[in-house]
């Protein structure tokens, strides 16, 4: 499978943002733990989004888009 192009990820890193935060927000809420949100260089060389601090452990969470099904389909 080819990688998004870089102009697909400049056009949609604030959808990206949303979807992370909301499930962030959502872990916060159910009580999994307090979060916080890696920086831009973080997530590129680490490849983790959120870092979640449950019951004294560090987890580190890679939030993925969902994937099209097929090429032609709308995204």
């Amino acid at each position: 499978m080819e990688k998004p192009s870089k102009e697909y990820i400049s056009k949609n890193v604030n959808k990206f943002r949303e979807q992370e935060n909301s499930f962030a927000e959502l872990l916060e809420k159910l009580n999994y733990g307090k979060t916080t949100h890696s920086d831009p260089d973080v997530d590129y060389k680490e490849h983790w989004d959120i870092e979640l601090i449950n019951k004294g452990k560090r987890i580190l969470i890679d939030v993925k888009a969902i994937k099209k099904i097929k090429h032609n389909d709308v995204s």
